[in-house]
């Protein structure tokens, strides 16, 4: 610290100061660890370092929260946000992993900020906090839109305004400062008067850095008051918005009824925030997220274990009671279960943190009742808070192209591999044939579910898939090889054994303009999971809404084929049979279907939900 400022480099400095804040905070010394914030602070502004400056306002969050005045500091996590927001933006233009892997960095600063405002009983700021982290809609290849930020209160608004007059006059100083010593150095003035002007300068830059630390004071003793009429917020437009789409789906039946679910794991507890119409309400049970991720990771091993049907019920039954089990933080005693038990909706939208996005929820199983999720409600995935895609109309599937491939493949999925054999080829899919001629109708007599077109083996170039755009149904039907992290290494194989990586479909971004569902049936089409050192790409799934499609089926684990073909030719024999049902509804009884045994298999156990639960709904569910 003595050797920056001797250098008066304000930079280091404030890294410094920030540094010791954060061994204070560390050693539980919140007062103390504020103080070094509060000196950085200014510093990072007047040098124009704008990810230290967010650092340590979200730093200074956490210590606000510890002593006590937790309305200073959601004020300083709304304002770290906010700069990172900020930063999200002048980043579009860059790759979207390396935008990814900025934004795993902060997740913690969103983390905070969510649950103190749920704490706090503000449950429409903390949805837009999670909609602003989780939001995929911000990665859209054609989205040209502001960036959003938290809304502020008008007593937090005039503080802002405070804050960023008193800073930008530290900047035009620091600016002056700088000015004066490049002419130092040029020998443009002389010894006396150089140092003269510098040092009246610096006195000045020191008198506003007292200054504003005066007024920091100021506002953390306003802010540790009790709230009144100037710190309630205004309408959350994105929040309403979506409310009135949960109203109004446009579903047949009109009565039908949907909410939707924001998940956040916090390093102590796990919350829920259940959106309705109506209200918002939040439920809260105390779990780490560590023990959260080991019960969750437990699941999804027994999901692919089909062996033995009992493990699953009982790993997934000790998950439902932490996720429905979840207490109301209003009342202390209703549960998330009796509240949609009160509701009765038909469709849960679900928003999944961290790697609950892995999970299919629609497999979480009620031990009281012997039931699974599947069995009470429609479950759909939603990655970006877009009330017109709740809103869009479904197209009718007019006309309909079915891609697959069948044959035995040159290609390898090169995995990395520590134990022979290693460099598998990618085998046949013999059923895939089988099921695209039970799927679609080429001709007028034929007894197919969906007049469509089928493109097979060498006919499945990247060309003719290329041409689907405006297509309202695309059914893809082949291997996919995801490996973690590794964008250019994840691939659709073609028919004609060509590679399509999700690289380079990033390259299209109308590839599926038009398209009202996309299928992929093909194994692991959904799957998020993180390389080695941490670093997690878009899923195929994901990737496909980006470039235009409304909605998308995809898979979280390798689907059986057997099982995957007699799920796939239901989904759309129902279609056929009940057109004006909802895609989220079709899904659900094909996955029914399975469950329940009507659908079945010489030596499969199909009611397991290793078959059905890899099937996912995401976006428009209508």
């Amino acid at each position: 610290l003595k050797v920056s400022r001797e250098a008066d480099d304000k930079d280091a400095e404030a890294i410094t100061l920030n540094n010791i804040g954060e061994a204070y905070s560390k050693r539980g010394e919140h007062h103390r660890a504020l103080e070094f914030f509060k000196r950085a602070l200014p510093l990072f502004r007047a040098v124009g370092d704008k990810s230290g400056q967010a650092l340590a306002l979200s730093d200074a969050m956490y210590d606000w929260s510890q002593v006590g005045n937790r309305r200073m500091a959601i004020l300083s996590g709304k304002q770290a946000i906010n700069i990172f927001q900020e930063l999200r933006g002048a980043a579009r233009g860059l790759d979207t992993e390396i935008q990814k892997d900025y934004l795993r960095s902060v997740r913690d600063s969103y983390q905070r900020l969510a649950q103190l405002l749920i704490e706090e009983g503000l449950y429409a700021q903390a949805v837009q906090i999670l909609n602003l982290y989780q939001d995929q809609q911000f990665f859209d290849v054609a989205r040209k839109a502001s960036v959003d930020g938290p809304i502020f209160s008008p007593h937090e608004y005039d503080w802002v305004q405070r804050y960023d007059t008193e800073t930008e006059q530290l900047a035009q100083l620091n600016s002056r400062i700088e000015e004066g010593k490049r002419q130092q150095i040029a020998n443009r003035l002389s010894a006396d008067r150089k140092n003269d002007q510098l040092q009246t300068i610096r006195m000045e830059f020191k008198n506003a850095a007292d200054t504003f630390l005066t007024l920091l004071e100021t506002n953390q003793k306003e802010f540790a008051q009790p709230p009144d009429d100037r710190d309630r917020v205004a309408e959350i437009k994105p929040v309403t918005r979506m409310q009135n789409a949960l109203d109004n789906p446009g579903k047949e039946p009109s009565q039908a009824k949907s909410v939707a679910l924001y998940t956040l794991v916090a390093n102590n507890k796990f919350y829920v925030l259940l959106l309705t119409p109506n209200e918002i309400k939040a439920f809260a049970y105390a779990i780490s997220a560590d023990e959260l991720n080991r019960s969750i990771i437990k699941v999804l091993s027994d999901l692919k274990n089909s062996a033995f049907p009992e493990k699953i019920r009982l790993s997934s039954s000790s998950l439902y009671g932490v996720i429905l089990g979840t207490v109301s933080i209003d009342d202390g005693k209703s549960t998330l279960e009796a509240e949609l038990d009160k509701h009765r909706p038909d469709t849960l939208l679900w928003s999944l943190d961290g790697i609950l996005s892995y999970l299919p929820v629609a497999a979480l199983y009620d031990a009281k009742k012997s039931q699974y999720l599947l069995e009470k409600f429609q479950n759909v995935a939603f990655t970006r808070a877009d009330a017109d895609r709740i809103l869009r109309r479904k197209t009718p599937w007019k006309t309909a192209i079915g891609f697959g491939k069948s044959t035995t493949s040159e290609v390898t999925c090169d995995i990395p591999c520590d134990h022979a054999p290693c460099g598998k080829k990618l085998e046949s899919l013999p059923l895939v044939t089988q099921e695209m001629a039970a799927i679609f109708r080429q001709a007028p007599k034929a007894r197919a579910s969906i007049k469509g077109t089928i493109i097979l083996n060498q006919r499945f170039t990247r060309d003719r898939m290329l041409q689907a755009r405006n297509t309202p149904l695309v059914h893809i039907a082949s291997h996919f090889c995801f490996q973690p992290g590794d964008a250019s290494g994840s691939f659709l194989l073609l028919g004609d054994d060509s590679k399509f990586s999700l690289h380079e479909m990033s390259n299209y971004p109308d590839l599926y303009a038009g398209v009202d569902l996309l299928v992929l049936s093909a194994c692991q089409t959904a799957a998020l999971e993180r390389n080695q050192i941490g670093k997690e790409i878009d899923s195929l799934a994901e990737l496909s809404q980006r470039l235009g499609a409304a909605s998308v089926i995809a898979t979280l684990w390798n689907a059986d084929e057997i099982g995957a073909s007699r799920l796939m030719i239901k989904f759309y024999t129902l279609h056929k049979l009940k057109p004006e049902m909802s895609k989220a509804e079709l899904l659900r009884q094909a996955q029914l279907s399975l469950l329940k045994g009507r659908e079945t298999a010489p030596n499969l156990n199909l009611d397991h939900p290793y078959y059905w639960a890899p099937f996912v709904l995401y976006g428009s569910f209508r």
